[in-house]
């Protein structure tokens, strides 16, 4: 007897360039420019107040610290107190005390081979943070 024809679908996936984050509409910004309030995303997904609040803001904006400005305008939340000098001015790297990875323990993604800590709205945003991508492993799976 005659085989049954088959048929596959297969998703094609369009992930993000590294160092940018995908709004709601499919389209592609700059990291940077998520939660900085100024709407950039077609849909104004970007200032999401899901997305922006205490614990998971994606950027802060560099501020003029120690008599200088900042050579960047934004950097990245999990940047704060990593030891990098991000914005330029060392501000990012200033009242390491009140760092948000701790503020926020529980809204925050640790990376097992890095040991990185990245907040929540990181994993399953098509964006690998995660040297190994684990924060992009499980999605769509129940675990």
């Amino acid at each position: 007897e005659p085989s049954k024809p088959t048929s596959a679908i297969i998703t094609v996936e369009d992930i993000c360039p590294d160092g940018s984050r995908r709004c709601r509409s499919g389209q592609c910004l700059p990291a940077g420019r998520f939660c900085d309030g100024v709407r950039d995303c077609d849909d104004g997904s970007d200032e999401d107040p899901k997305m922006c609040n205490i614990c998971d803001p994606l950027s802060r904006k560099c501020e003029y610290y120690q008599g200088k400005e900042s050579t960047v305008s934004t950097f990245m939340v999990h940047w704060t107190c990593d030891g990098e000098n991000d914005c330029g001015n060392g501000f990012d790297e200033s009242n390491c005390e009140a760092r948000a990875s701790e503020r926020c323990q529980d809204r925050m993604f640790s990376c097992k081979r890095d040991g990185r800590q990245i907040p929540m709205a990181f994993v399953c945003d098509k964006d690998r943070d995660c040297s190994d991508g684990e924060d992009e492993l499980t999605c769509g799976k129940l675990v």
